[in-house]
């Protein structure tokens, strides 16, 4: 076998083997940033993602237009079906591989080593939700032009060089950290020729001053920079105990390069530490995946130290590492594949009912498996592009404005369950006599001191009010609880006292754990809406302000 069909045969290999341990992402499902992006880039115009290609200038609005164009394009061929995103996303993990092999290659780093600096870069489970999840399409581009970037630098191809790092920095904003590792390989590695380097200084410094001015002139965020000492050892401690999955383990790698006397490892960490940089200075945004790009960096050291030992000693640490990484896998799997079953149930009943009911524009949504603009974004993206959709969450200020005359619709997720159940209220339709905790409760008869639904039941404050419709036959008032033990054991008895339109019909202690089921016998009165108080004491603060569990109430025969 030559030694490009032994290369090829090794590219085809690892690409198998990446999909075998990885087929699970095809499972996955979108994530809230991926809603919102979805829907937002559909509704600026081409200018709006070309002119920032043309100008250097920093967004406040944390806009990527090499990233946010690929959702605009997706968006109208492949709309919400998932599949073809991850598959996107992963053929683009595997393009950077080939082109980190190209490097590697560069910098005369013998096939063996380089293979083992590829499997240590492609399966590197700090990196997991990038193969696994089509938001990080903006850390991909960014590896992939610098990968680019620096392709072309080393073959002296300058404007190609510079060009690729203005499209890596449009990706994502740590690309302007890439002059540092340019002078790292003129420096070390290349033929010190200065002057080569003065155009991407210049366009970092631009975009960093830039950078620097709108984070003093800004409010307070998860975006902002925190350039103090505690701040830097929060993010130093993370990103320390993401590189090998072991705390503090990655602070190791500043060593490598007085253990092994090599400038190519000298190199390798400069690059990493240099690409890290701006992620030191984020604490309020640590998350593992982004060490996607300066892993690169680190990846050109590990290449060069395992040129160092016997190809065996390089495939034992391989046969150790591969392990160690698919134990993180299957962790971060099962995790991410229930979180995307939920989220995948509730589109897709969101999808059926946008079908069976096109009228319906207002939604009013409890907590689900989405934030509020990724519910949002689910809303918008299963109605016509235009639709006047107007949204709430239930526990906003005014969300009782977007229950209008022309209807509208409540979702109400059910986490024991798995399920959302979507309620239509339409104008005359009248409020119920019962009410059962769940995906089905009309949550608009809900007045003052509810919590989030919790499955089979709610938390009420100490004091709560709900609305209800007595019925002509109504001869009981009927109220079940969840009589939790932990309450029980702070405060030992709850007393819960109930009154319609402000008169006492009894009061029930509760002081053994379980559901508890009470009634009350009600004194003849007409048909009609109904306003029932909840007076519970003592209160439970778990720190907030708590009363009982409810399960169901309502009137009864």
């Amino acid at each position: 076998m030559t030694r490009k069909h032994a290369t090829l045969a090794f590219f085809l290999v690892l690409a198998f083997c990446f999909w075998v341990v990885n087929r699970g992402a095809y499972q996955g499902y979108f994530q809230d940033d991926d809603l919102d992006n979805l829907v937002f880039t559909q509704q600026i115009s081409a200018a709006d993602f070309f002119t920032p290609l043309l100008w250097p200038r920093v967004f406040d609005n944390n806009f990527r237009p090499v990233g946010h164009l690929l959702y605009r394009m997706m968006a109208k061929t492949a709309g919400l079906r998932f599949t073809p995103y991850i598959a996107l996303i992963q053929i683009l993990h595997l393009v950077n591989v080939i082109l980190l092999w190209l490097i590697l290659r560069k910098l005369q780093i013998p096939p063996i080593a380089a293979a083992a600096a590829l499997i240590f870069w492609a399966f590197h489970m700090a990196s997991f939700d990038v193969f696994w999840k089509f938001m990080y399409i903006f850390d991909l581009f960014c590896g992939l032009f610098c990968l680019l970037s620096l392709l072309a630098y080393m073959n002296g191809r300058v404007l190609w060089s510079l060009l690729a790092m203005w499209l890596g920095y449009r990706s994502k904003e740590v690309a302007i950290m890439l002059p540092l590792v340019l002078a790292a390989y003129e420096w070390l590695l290349g033929e010190r020729r200065a002057k080569r380097l003065l155009p991407f200084f210049a366009l970092s410094l631009l975009l960093g001053a830039q950078a620097l001015f709108e984070n003093q002139h800004r409010g307070e965020s998860a975006y902002t920079l925190h350039l103090n000492a505690q701040s830097l050892w929060t993010c130093l401690r993370f990103y320390a105990s993401q590189v090998f999955l072991i705390p503090y383990a990655g602070f190791t790698v500043l060593l490598l390069p007085l253990v092994f006397r090599d400038r190519r490892v000298l190199f390798g960490v400069i690059s990493f530490c240099a690409l890290l940089v701006p992620m030191l200075l984020l604490p309020g945004r640590l998350f593992s995946p982004y060490l996607y790009v300066p892993l690169l960096g680190l990846s050109f050291a590990v290449a060069a130290v395992a040129v160092k030992p016997p190809a065996p000693v390089t495939a034992i640490c391989l046969l150790l590492w591969l392990p160690w990484m698919l134990v993180n896998l299957r962790r971060d799997r099962r995790i991410t594949l229930a979180d995307s079953r939920d989220r995948r149930t509730y589109i897709h009943t969101l999808q059926d009912y946008a079908r069976a009911n096109p009228d319906i524009l207002n939604f009013v949504a409890a907590p689900g498996p989405y934030n509020s603009y990724g519910t949002e974004g689910a809303i918008r993206l299963t109605h016509p592009v235009g639709a006047k959709i107007r949204f709430a969450l239930a526990d906003a200020p005014g969300w009782k404005d977007v229950m209008t005359s022309s209807g509208a619709a409540i979702l109400n997720w059910d986490p024991s369950h798995h399920e959302l159940g979507i309620l239509t209220r339409r104008a005359g339709d009248p409020d119920a006599s019962y009410l059962k905790m769940g995906s089905q409760t009309p949550i608009w008869q809900l007045e003052q001191g509810w919590y989030e639904n919790e499955g089979l039941f709610r938390w009420i404050a100490p004091e709560a009010s709900a609305r209800l419709r007595r019925p002509d036959d109504a001869r009981h008032f009927e109220l079940i609880v969840n009589a939790g033990p932990e309450l029980l054991s702070k405060i030992r008895r709850s007393t819960v006292s109930i009154t319609l339109n402000g008169i006492a019909i009894g009061a029930q202690t509760f002081d053994q754990p379980g559901i508890r089921k009470v009634r009350w016998e009600l004194q003849p009165a007409p048909s009609g809406p109904v306003e029932v108080g909840f007076h519970v004491a003592p209160e439970y603060r778990s720190p907030r302000p708590l009363g009982i569990a409810v399960v169901s109430f309502g009137f009864v025969k």
